[in-house]
């Protein structure tokens, strides 16, 4: 069954994710650290980003029925698109559509259209939007807003919309490259996994 393959492949990437996190949380200094601190500490969240890894993991379809975990090399958003630090993904019945092929894809492909996180990167041009501001992606992967139905207001029938988890990669993974127009604000009082 695809839904249960792609939901054990999640389980796997989270529990290495948590651990990760975990790791990455722990290394920070209590909000009362005296100046003493052991040298190598991380002093601000600028800092951690930094030193952070240059690959991330993510849950790749490679052909119709198959799922790999995989590493990944992380690249800056192009222009018009932020990268985001993925927190939580909601598991969509669609998904199994690209897990299975049925959507024009080109392989390798990460599925997963309810992705929520935190901006890490801004490619040029993109305003309104901050690193560190929580954000959530959706199946509609951003509008172009020059196509007739875009100057007539009508986003949602864009004739350049790419899907988030078909044209381009979605969120069953660490990191997610999605274009800016296609980004929702999610407030600090829901969280990832309720928002996802």
């Amino acid at each position: 069954d695809v839904a249960r393959r792609v939901i054990d492949a999640l389980k796997i990437a989270l529990r290495r994710a948590q651990r990760t996190t975990h790791l990455l949380i722990t290394s920070l200094p209590s909000r009362d650290a005296s100046p003493a601190e052991p040298a190598g500490a991380f002093t601000s969240i600028e800092e951690i980003m930094s030193q952070a890894k240059t690959t991330y993991r993510a849950v790749e379809a490679t052909g119709p029925g198959k799922l790999r975990l995989t590493e990944r090399t992380l690249v800056d958003p192009p222009a018009g698109h932020a990268r985001i630090r993925v927190e939580a993904c909601g598991v969509c019945h669609s998904d199994s559509g690209t897990v299975d092929g049925l959507f024009p894809i080109q392989w390798p492909r990460v599925p997963g259209h309810e992705a929520v996180g935190r901006i890490d990167a801004l490619g040029a041009g993109v305003e309104g939007w901050a690193i560190g501001q929580r954000v959530g992606v959706g199946f509609l992967g951003g509008s172009c807003g020059h196509c007739q139905f875009c100057r007539n207001g009508d986003l949602v029938n864009c004739q350049n919309q790419e899907y988030t988890g078909i044209q381009h990669d979605g969120g069953y993974a660490e990191v997610l490259i999605a274009k800016a127009s296609g980004l929702i604000a999610v407030p600090d009082d829901l969280s990832s996994v309720a928002a996802a």
